[in-house]
């Protein structure tokens, strides 16, 4: 009876130990998580609120625990919104936690090549003690109660695939710097590439709003001319028309502008609940570049190649140590034991045995695979993906090589196309200049006028359009040089976007 009461008590510490969880124990924690999600919302909601507008944003300003998300209110400059980012972007916390990671790693290569040491105890408790009777005395032959103390430590003096662990651990642990190093290039471009979008689509919706409020004029000048006869139904019915066309246009153009930015927000990692007014301006810079100079940067620069070739020498590292696995494993060991009862006693002596003492032994241990099929596999396995490997890095040099290449013909492309439309918009000006006079004094019509005002709001936006595609290839130039560095001072320009 005593025996099952026991074993039930095990039982019970056992499952009480492995802890228990049921369905609804999982549903209530999700609900309990998507609730306070949606309280932090409605948080960041009332904060967005009590923040004052019209203020320079400090991204030095903001402190929140990583789980969560700041909210930002005010002018914001692009070296600000690149701070934020480095702050806050999600990529780039992960990029940077994957570092401990690698340090991790190497501990754990260490621990092939650093003795190591173990200590274990035991209690045993015997039903019954076996009984000598020899000449009338009874001896016990062992203890109820029996006590082990072992302290193992133990040297590894060859072991190849140790020594290959530590050294790849120690290139994952560099390949992990360069690939922060990538994520936050990475991160950089795309927030100089979104600020530069909205700065784009805050242009493309101006114009539209302009020529939105025109064609309202317009209208209204067609209707008053009606009334007197001077102006015919058709003219009337062809300026509604022209308004109804640019409030489509304008609709459409700030509905990209509230999706840039909601986007924007998500790659800075910064509350859906920020207010923003970007301080920095769409200006047009001409860019000297030097194909040789950029090539030459880009192969010692660019950090998603530096990651490719670290990439080549770990699998490198991961041959050698399927090759140490035809080598044997040498190592020296030391047992210490402390025991009850006296491992050295007698129990033909019980007042030397039924106590504690203690015992050791050493020795070395070889270990030889000689036949291991297994073996055989992992390095056939181990080589295939070696040479995969050195063909992407291949690739990568390739691709970064076409991307440098690329990058400077948008780059010149992206020059003539801006000095092009900058005339065209001059053009474009003189012409709805004359349309204008030749409708006032009658030898043009109205719909003359409509053309040159619709053809002076496209080679305007086409001119908007030339400078970000110019920008755009700027980036793509420094990041496929791996350039895309956070430089202190500010981002703006001097030059004047207007035309």
């Amino acid at each position: 009876m005593h025996r099952k009461s026991l074993i039930l008590l095990l039982l019970s510490v056992s499952v009480g130990l492995s802890g228990c969880i049921t369905s609804k124990s999982i549903s209530n924690d999700i609900n309990d998580t998507e609730t306070q999600a949606y309280h932090d919302w409605k948080r960041q909601q009332a904060v967005a609120d009590t923040l004052p507008a019209g203020q320079q944003v400090n991204p030095d300003s903001y402190h929140v625990k990583q789980d969560q998300q700041p909210v930002v209110k005010g002018k914001l400059a692009l070296m600000d919104a690149i701070k934020l980012a480095l702050q806050y972007n999600r990529d780039i916390q992960t990029a940077v936690e994957n570092t401990s990671y690698a340090h991790g790693r190497i501990l754990q290569a260490y621990g092939g090549v650093v003795p190591t040491a173990t200590l274990n105890g035991t209690y045993n408790r015997i039903d019954k003690v076996a009984k000598i009777d020899i000449g009338g005395n009874t001896l016990t032959a062992g203890s109820l109660n029996n006590y082990t103390f072992n302290l193992h430590i133990e040297q590894p003096i060859f072991n190849g695939s140790a020594a290959a662990g530590l050294r790849a651990a120690k290139l994952y642990n560099a390949l992990t710097d360069k690939q922060v190093d990538n994520t936050t290039q990475s991160v950089v471009y795309g927030v100089e590439q979104s600020y530069y979008q909205l700065l784009l689509l805050q242009k493309t919706y101006q114009v539209n709003k302009q020529y939105l409020q025109v064609s309202q004029a317009s209208l209204e000048d067609v209707q008053n001319k009606a009334k007197f006869g001077t102006a015919t139904h058709f003219n009337v019915l062809r300026a509604k028309v022209d308004v109804a066309n640019a409030q489509t246009q304008m609709i459409t153009s700030q509905n990209d502008l509230e999706q840039a930015q909601a986007a924007f927000f998500r790659l800075l990692g910064v509350s859906q609940n920020s207010e923003i007014t970007l301080e920095d301006s769409l200006n047009y810079k001409p860019m000297n570049v030097n194909e040789n100079e950029e090539v030459n940067t880009a192969l010692h620069n660019n950090p998603q190649l530096a990651s490719s070739l670290l990439t080549v020498r770990l699998n490198e590292q991961n041959v050698l140590a399927s090759y140490s696995r035809y080598f044997p494993t040498v190592s020296a060991f030391l047992n210490q034991n402390y025991q009850y009862p006296n491992p050295h006693g007698s129990f033909f002596n019980p007042g030397n045995y039924l106590k504690y003492g203690y015992a050791w032994n050493a020795g070395i241990t070889l270990k030889w695979s000689i036949f291991d099929l297994s073996r055989e596999g992992t390095v056939v396995q181990d080589k295939s993906e070696l040479r995969q490997q050195k063909i992407s890095y291949l690739d990568t040099r390739e691709q970064v090589l076409y991307n440098v290449r690329s990058a400077i013909l948008a780059l010149k492309n992206a020059e003539r196309a801006v000095d092009a439309q900058k005339l065209t918009v001059q053009q474009a000006q003189e012409g709805l200049r004359l349309a204008q006079a030749g409708l006032q004094n009658g030898t043009l019509d109205q719909v003359s006028v409509l053309d040159s005002r619709q053809a002076l709001r496209q080679a305007e936006l086409s001119y908007y359009s030339s400078i970000y595609n110019h920008k755009v290839a700027r980036l793509q130039l420094m990041k496929a040089t791996g350039q895309m560095k956070v430089q202190k001072g500010s981002s703006k320009d001097s030059d004047s976007m207007e035309p």
